[in-house]
């Protein structure tokens, strides 16, 4: 089972979509495709490419995945969360630092850099945070939406959510972003 299904089998319906009376999309078909509200499939893999790519991973150790949102010593969110991230010499544990930060449009932006982890994210977690934004997205106001962007890559992930949606998405980056199957090694590929 690849990260995607993994992910949406749990089925997480977002507290801000939930109260907000918006249309409920499911993103898991009968057949075992990923779903986006506009019809299109995403991410189908069969058992052989899965397993292929499940081979292909060698990361043993998720990091932790912390959230910063207050300046430290002078220095901005972002550039706390980019000297928190990284392999603690100390310690061995690898950490994934986000900032989170109020943008003057009412929007908050979550930044996050994997550059000084020794893998990046998988495919399949790029499709599924895409995913997600793009469900929270369609439950927001045109007005909000027009404010808001996003950007997920194998070494970056930086976007904007409104307020409502910040808590869900700290919740939905835990999960994804603690997880072994979010990530592939450098070395072996995988894109």
């Amino acid at each position: 089972m690849n990260l995607i299904d993994k992910s949406v089998a749990l089925y997480f319906e977002p507290a801000s979509i939930r109260n907000s009376g918006a249309k409920r999309h499911t993103l898991h078909d009968s057949a075992g495709s990923v779903q986006m509200p506009d019809g299109k499939e995403l991410g189908q893999m069969d058992v052989m490419e899965t397993a292929r790519t499940i081979a292909n991973r060698s990361v043993a150790q998720a990091p932790a995945v912390e959230f910063i949102s207050k300046r430290s010593s002078g220095r901005t969110v972002e550039r706390a969360a980019h000297d928190r991230t990284g392999r603690d010499a100390d310690t061995g544990t690898v950490r994934l630092a986000i900032a989170i930060r109020r943008r003057n449009n009412g929007m908050v932006r979550f930044d996050g850099d994997l550059w000084r982890l020794p893998y990046d994210l998988s495919p399949d977690a790029i499709l599924l945070l895409g995913a997600y934004w793009d469900l929270l997205d369609e439950a927001t106001p045109k007005n909000e939406r027009a404010r808001m962007n996003r950007h997920f890559s194998r070494n970056t992930i930086i976007f904007d959510a409104t307020t409502e949606q910040a808590d869900d998405w700290r919740e939905f980056l835990t999960e994804v972003l603690s997880n072994t199957a979010s990530y592939v090694g450098i070395a072996s590929g995988g894109f």
